[in-house]
């Protein structure tokens, strides 16, 4: 029997009709989100708050899990149109590498911030089923990164690692996986045991960043 965890949904809608019955439900979700983990949401709190019934629900999905992917496509859009206006490389002209880094952490945390429960339930399904996640999504995430890079990598007389576009990329990858953790997964032991708010964090996270990138390694 094929695990039911790895199926795709019954059906993509392509009517208006139901393309309207599942951003009803994206939004209820998402909603309900704030306030709860995805895993403690019933199914049916999801169909009384988006006004649809079981049977239009279960005519399109196999179960609530089902219901990621599309959260996910849908994070990925907006963010997208956000970020491109933000990223654009003009916005950056003239400003040294601190102030970038201290801009792109506080930018990082914020977005966290402002839709933690949607982020969370989408970052354990990219790493328990990553195959679930829409190519497309993949790909804007990778653009993101590079855009990322690249407003760093304008800045590369003040980095002083041999290697400058690989400290770059591990910067911001190391960075951004503190702050998925410290905010997404707060509740754990590891990110619980750091107290601190959300501006300094960006602050230490910018400071670190500079100093890995700014100093000469003696291995």
């Amino acid at each position: 029997m094929p695990n039911p965890r790895r199926r795709s949904p019954k059906a993509r809608p392509v009517q208006a009709r139901s393309q309207e019955t599942l951003d009803r439900v994206l939004r209820a979700t998402e909603h309900l989100l704030e306030k709860k983990h995805f895993e403690d949401i019933a199914i049916g709190v999801i169909l009384k708050r988006s006004r649809v019934s079981a049977g239009s629900f279960y005519a399109r999905f196999h179960s609530k899990e089902d219901l990621l992917p599309h959260l996910y496509a849908a994070y990925s859009d907006d963010l997208a149109k956000r970020m491109g206006g933000w990223l654009a490389p003009d916005r950056w002209a003239g400003k040294p590498l601190a102030q970038r880094l201290r801009e792109l952490m506080r930018l990082a945390i914020a977005n966290y911030r402002e839709r933690r429960g949607l982020l969370r339930a989408v970052a354990l399904l990219a790493r328990s089923r990553p195959s679930a996640v829409a190519k497309g999504a993949v790909r804007e995430r990778d653009d993101q990164y590079r855009a990322s890079a690249a407003l760093l990598l304008q800045c590369r007389s003040e980095i002083k690692h041999p290697d400058t576009e690989l400290a770059v990329q591990t910067g911001i990858l190391f960075a951004l996986a503190a702050c998925r953790d410290k905010i997404l997964f707060a509740e754990a032991p590891h990110p619980a045991s750091v107290d601190i708010s959300d501006e300094r964090l960006a602050d230490e996270l910018a400071c670190a960043l500079y100093a890995y990138l700014t100093t000469k390694p003696k291995f």
